[in-house]
């Protein structure tokens, strides 16, 4: 998918799941992307590496072209060393922030989003992200 299609996506995507993104819980859907977007919850718990495990050990993925993931918590400001002064639920300036992170089984690509609770505006990555949650995304293509 080129980067317009894929925001659109996960636009579609963001809209189904995000009524059920503030509870607190790490959530897995199976996408499918057809003639319009479906998500259907495969998975759920307060770690998103667990939620990842879990679905990779039963091959829930394999059903589904994409299998995408919320996740929710604090994001507060660095300070001017590019550090954290205290944990960002902590912050004076702490926002609410969900992220939608979904993969391509098929084709092991990654597109995310991030959405702060206060702004209209949705945050793009596409392949562009590093790190262990990447790498247990990437986990789950086939």
């Amino acid at each position: 998918m080129n980067e317009k299609e894929m925001t659109k996506a996960l636009e579609n995507v963001y809209s189904i799941v995000s009524k059920n993104a503030n509870d607190g819980l790490a959530k897995a859907y199976g996408v499918d992307l057809t003639a319009f977007a479906t998500a259907k919850e495969i998975g759920s718990g307060e770690d998103v590496y667990d939620v990842i495990q879990d679905i990779n050990l039963d091959k829930k993925q394999s059903q589904y072209e994409f299998v995408a993931i919320t996740t929710t918590g604090w994001a507060a400001p660095l300070n001017p060393n590019g550090e954290i002064d205290c944990p960002p639920s902590q912050h004076n300036d702490r926002r609410r922030v969900t992220l939608l992170s979904m993969v391509n089984i098929r084709q092991a690509e990654i597109a995310s989003a991030i959405k702060f609770d206060d702004e209209e505006e949705m945050i793009f990555d596409f392949g562009g992200a590093t790190g262990s949650l990447n790498l247990a995304m990437l986990s789950l293509a086939e």
